[in-house]
């Protein structure tokens, strides 16, 4: 009989493994949905200022209202879907990005395609890869490899732009400390 368990046993694995891999599957499923999408988004110059202008309205509104600062907590490891949904659903995330231009699912995917495109193009730059190359190992457009390239300047040059327009945390009390007028002894 033992061997009439084991066909039992093995009957059984096999009509639930594929309701125990359903959710790895489906997740995995939306992460190369995802990919797909943010690999075959295209930068050009006034998508990227679009980005970075959206990027720097998220982070004013965040400092203004706690809620949109939490609900960018942790955003990373979203889907694309759920990204969308967070930023939509949330007034002023959703202001921030459209008084940029773009909506929230082209923010969510036009985000990951630059982080993406950006550290790919570092990888390019420091080993001197080829776009082809580097596209075809981390799954970067090649358009934006060559974007990234081809604007070098301009783009740091938004990026100090940005960095400087970026609200400020409070100062450290070494920061005050060294702004505070020192005592004279007389």
């Amino acid at each position: 009989m033992p061997v009439l368990s084991t066909r039992c046993r093995a009957i059984a694995l096999a009509l639930v493994l594929p309701f125990l891999l359903a959710p790895a599957a489906a997740a995995q499923g939306q992460a190369d949905k995802d990919l797909k999408a943010i690999s075959a988004y295209t930068f050009t110059l006034p998508k990227y200022k679009q980005l970075m202008t959206a990027m720097l309205n998220l982070g004013n509104a965040a400092k203004a209202n706690p809620k949109v600062a939490g609900a960018l907590e942790g955003s990373g490891n979203l889907s694309l879907d759920e990204m969308t949904m967070r930023l939509q659903s949330l007034a002023p995330a959703r202001k921030a990005i459209v008084d940029a231009g773009l909506t929230p699912r082209e923010f969510a995917v036009a985000q990951g395609a630059w982080l993406q495109s950006g550290m790919s193009y570092g990888l390019m730059k420091q080993y001197n890869l080829t776009a082809d190359s580097v596209s075809k190992a981390t799954g970067a457009s090649k358009a934006n490899l060559e974007f990234f390239r081809a604007n070098e300047a301009e783009l740091e040059r938004i990026g100090k732009s940005m960095e400087a327009q970026m609200p400020k945390d409070k100062p450290t009390d070494e920061a005050d400390e060294a702004s505070e007028p020192a005592d004279t002894a007389e």
